[in-house]
């Protein structure tokens, strides 16, 4: 394909946030478990960032009711949700706070991510490799209250995935 003169690898899913100017971000590095036997990053990996994501930004709000388990090996049964940061477009990213999670994923609730999944699109347009560190935002669209979107993307903006899962309604839990 060539766009302007120059080849493009693959046009972008959706633009990010582009509806909200908010979104819960998670800054990860990939780790050897994250990548195939050719060093990149296995593609179900991508999902799961953005899940693990969700589910941060789910705990900071305080809406999850799952229950804690102790361990025999930890001390504190503490999850550390520092790592969490909103990034509001285009100014830079400030301290995660939770009218900022809640403006990023307003129906965002325990029962959403719990009643299964309904539809997954994925879009993979580059490879990250082990030592990369990616940028996970998550966030969801005004009308879109049983769908989440998110883009993963490098260091230098460039996006590597993106997706939208969409979740089946509460009351229709299998």
């Amino acid at each position: 394909m060539v766009v302007d003169g120059e080849k493009s690898i693959k046009k972008i899913f959706f633009s990010l946030c582009n509806a909200v100017n908010v979104c819960c971000v998670l800054a990860l590095q990939i780790v050897w478990s994250n990548t195939d036997s050719n060093n990149h990053t296995n593609f179900s990996s991508y999902v799961q960032f953005g899940l693990d994501t969700l589910r941060l930004a789910l705990l900071q709000k305080g809406l999850s009711s799952c229950q804690k388990t102790e361990s025999p090996n930890q001390t504190h049964n503490v999850i550390d949700t520092e790592c969490i940061k909103t990034k509001s477009l285009p100014a830079t990213p400030s301290n995660c706070s939770i009218q900022s999670i809640v403006s990023a994923l307003p129906w965002l609730t325990k029962g959403l991510l719990t009643s299964g999944v309904k539809n997954l699109k994925t879009c993979y347009m580059r490879e990250s490799v082990e030592g990369d560190i990616l940028d996970v935002h998550v966030w969801q669209e005004p009308g879109e209250e049983f769908k989440v979107r998110s883009s993963i993307e490098a260091l230098d903006g460039k996006v590597i995935c993106q997706y939208i899962i969409e979740y089946f309604t509460p009351s229709a839990c299998l």
